[in-house]
């Protein structure tokens, strides 16, 4: 790892590492009380690194869509991971972009009282803005981001080759939050 920052917030400190390669990071950290959550579109991307050092049965891979961010998702990708046998001292860790950070970290803070979760944002967006400030949301009926809280993560690594396989939409999105923040 190269560069971290150091977050202060009411709710907890927590550590932004710039790394070179995620894969080193899932090889060393992660072991059987790790359970992930990753955008579909990483499996397909990434496929050797998430499928030969992850334990099949400790990572969910998810469809990343609006209508996702719901509490009858997160209900779903919670009783996934009861079945899966995740416990109170368990991680939690997110590959993915704002959605799959937000859904993550509203399942963290709720499933047993809070576990530890980790985040990996795979967006410019993700990286720039929604990964700092540890809010959490999910929709509500039509009510974008009214549910929700603060709930740092306990780390996040930022690796700047996922930017490498976005969309030229998604970037300007990132810089566009970046200039105007």
């Amino acid at each position: 790892m190269s560069d971290k920052l150091t977050i202060a917030s009411r709710t907890g400190n927590y550590d932004v590492m710039f790394i070179d390669n995620f894969t080193e990071v899932l090889k060393n950290q992660y072991k059987e009380d790790t359970f992930v959550i990753l955008d579909e579109r990483l499996v397909q991307l990434y496929k050797d690194p998430f499928t030969s050092i992850l334990n099949k049965e400790h990572y969910i891979s998810v469809k990343v869509n609006e209508q996702h961010k719901t509490l009858d998702y997160c209900q779903h990708l919670i009783q996934l991971l009861i079945g899966k046998n995740i416990r109170k001292n368990h991680t939690l860790v997110a590959f993915g972009g704002g959605i799959v950070q937000d859904i993550t970290g509203f399942i963290s803070s709720i499933l047993f009282r809070g576990i530890r979760w980790e985040f990996f944002p795979t967006t410019l967006l993700a990286q720039a803005d929604s990964c700092v400030g540890s809010k959490t949301s999910i929709n509500f009926n039509e009510y974008k981001n009214l549910l929700g809280n603060f709930y740092p993560p306990s780390n996040i690594y930022i690796d700047g080759r996922f930017l490498e396989t976005l969309p030229v939409s998604e970037i300007r999105s990132g810089i566009g939050e970046i200039l105007f923040l």
